[in-house]
């Protein structure tokens, strides 16, 4: 559990928390304009901690590219088929779409099934005929078909 304190500004009071993140070391929050705030704030840390949620803030300002880079490289114990499938999905894929976003900004909310983030495009300007994220989720993989045209 936390702790909530005041402490005054020049222009008003303000309040502070102070909690410990999974790791059990100490870390805190400043500037909440009410205690309700406060209170609202180290809840949503408590419940996140609970339920594994959690993510800490400066390790949320990683980008995917920094992450995915080192991800890649550590899968030495590959086949060099599989590598070459890992890397050019990423080169192609993954990373002039995602490269920049920082891990804290990438939740569920940030991915739209559909989107071009979501499909390549492709030279002549049609998506390619990867099937989108939102036909791949909605149907059971025993009936899932790919779409015609393709082999």
């Amino acid at each position: 559990m936390g702790s909530i304190t005041g402490y005054d500004t020049a222009a008003r009071k303000r309040y502070r928390v102070r909690y410990r993140k999974p790791d059990h070391s100490q870390t805190d929050k400043r500037a909440f304009r009410t205690k309700h705030e406060a209170e609202l704030f180290l809840a949503s840390v408590e419940m996140k901690k609970a339920t594994g949620e959690y993510v800490d803030p400066a390790a949320a300002r990683a980008t995917i590219g920094v992450l995915g880079a080192a991800w890649l490289a550590s899968r030495s114990h590959v086949k060099p088929s599989t590598a070459y499938v890992y890397e050019s999905a990423w080169r192609l894929h993954v990373e002039p779409y995602w490269g920049a976003t920082m891990i804290g900004a990438s939740g569920t909310a940030t991915f739209k099934p559909g989107s071009p983030s979501s499909a390549r495009e492709t030279k002549g300007g049609s998506r390619s005929r990867q099937p989108s994220c939102a036909a791949a989720t909605t149907s059971s993989p025993a009936s899932w078909r790919p779409p015609s045209g393709t082999t």
